[in-house]
């Protein structure tokens, strides 16, 4: 499913769930789909890596295990066995985006899931940034943009940029976060939103 597949978390020992809610559950120990379907009776679990544009949706067995290191979601029964919409999968690319990164988790470009260590970058005690190290967050940041706007079918539009909202792994790599005020465009709407969202500063 592109930038926050399961092979995203190999390197974790948790099967991660995305519940209809946006919720995200995390499983140390087996868990079969069955038990997550006693909770969730009008829906079907999927494996993100087996979802894909044009593709029918295929559920998971119920008597198979929740593998550690794979991102699985909680999906309507309507959506079984029915191609993958382009807004339907970008919503839940946003939506798996979201719950990863409340939960500590990140989505970067080579596909791998990192926990994000907390902190602030200009915290007392702290180094400054130097002027490289600043264009390289700035222009990755841009990009990540860039990409929701232009490359997204449909396109995302954040409405929250802040520089809260732009995670930074070990290397300084920048990851546009939190999309709770993000908006799908579809491209037959030319409609320009003009109100204010939002951090006001």
């Amino acid at each position: 499913m592109g930038a926050c597949g399961s092979s995203e978390s190999r390197r974790t020992d948790t099967a991660k769930l995305i519940l209809p809610d946006g919720a995200l559950h995390e499983f140390t120990s087996p868990v079969k789909v069955w038990q997550i379907l006693q909770k969730n009776p009008t829906s079907f679990v999927c494996n993100s890596d087996d979802m894909d544009f044009d593709d029918a949706v295929i559920a998971v067995g119920g008597s198979e295990d929740l593998r550690p290191g794979e991102l699985y979601f909680v999906l309507p029964l309507t959506w079984l066995k029915y191609p993958l919409r382009a807004e339907q999968m970008a919503a839940l690319a946003v939506k798996a985006s979201s719950a990863l990164t409340k939960s500590g988790w990140s989505c970067g470009d080579d596909g791998d899931a990192r926990k994000v260590s907390g902190g602030d970058v200009n915290a007392a005690g702290t180094p400054g940034l130097d002027w490289a190290t600043r264009v390289k967050i700035a222009a990755g940041a841009a990009r990540g943009l860039a990409y929701l706007h232009e490359d997204c079918h449909p396109r995302i539009i954040h409405r929250d940029i802040k520089s809260s909202n732009i995670l930074l792994d070990n290397n300084f790599h920048p990851l546009v976060s939190d999309f709770g005020l993000a908006k799908l465009a579809l491209d037959c709407n030319t409609h320009i939103t003009t109100r204010v969202m939002g951090t006001f500063a």
